[in-house]
C-alpha cells in the first residue's frame, strides 16, 4: 500500500464511515506516507471528515451522536460535510476547541499548506461560538 502511494500522484478518499477509514490507515502504518504525500489528496464526504486534527461526526439517521474522534491532521481545521443549517446547535460548542468550516452540498474547499486556500460557493465558518460566512464564487 505504501509503495502505490508513493507512485501515485492522487489520493481519494471516498465517503462511508470515518472511523472506520481513519482505523484502517492507523492500522497499516500510512499516516505517515500520507502527510508527506507531495501530489493531490482528495476526500469526499466522510473521507474529508478524516483528514481535519479533530474528526467531527454529528448525529444524523447513521450516528445517535455527535461524536469527536481524533483525526489524521492532514489540515488544521475540522469539516461538518453535507451542512444544513438545523446542525448549527451542535457546532457551536464544538467550535471553542477547534475552527470548523460547514461545506453544504455543492460547495467544496481547497487547501494549501493545511489552511483553507479556495473554495466554492458558500461556506460557513465555525470559531470560538461565532459563525460567518466564507463567500467564493464558483471556480
Amino acid at each position: 500500500m505504501k509503495k502505490s502511494i508513493i507512485e501515485h500522484d492522487i489520493l481519494y478518499f471516498i465517503g462511508g464511515k470515518p472511523e472506520r477509514l481513519i482505523h484502517v490507515i492507523e492500522e497499516k502504518g500510512l499516516t505517515p506516507i500520507i502527510k508527506n504525500f507531495q501530489g493531490l489528496i482528495i476526500g469526499y464526504s466522510a473521507g474529508s471528515l478524516a483528514f481535519g486534527h479533530d474528526c467531527i461526526i454529528t448525529k444524523d439517521k447513521d450516528y445517535p451522536e455527535t461524536t469527536v474522534i481524533k483525526g489524521l491532521g492532514l489540515v488544521g481545521f475540522s469539516v461538518e460535510v453535507h451542512y444544513e443549517d438545523n446542525i448549527d446547535g451542535e457546532l457551536f460548542p464544538l467550535s471553542n476547541e477547534r475552527k470548523i468550516y460547514a461545506i453544504p452540498n455543492g460547495s467544496a474547499v481547497f487547501c494549501k499548506n493545511g489552511e483553507l486556500y479556495k473554495g466554492i460557493n458558500d461556506i460557513y465558518s465555525f470559531q470560538n461560538m461565532k459563525k460567518e460566512i466564507v463567500n467564493y464564487k464558483v471556480l
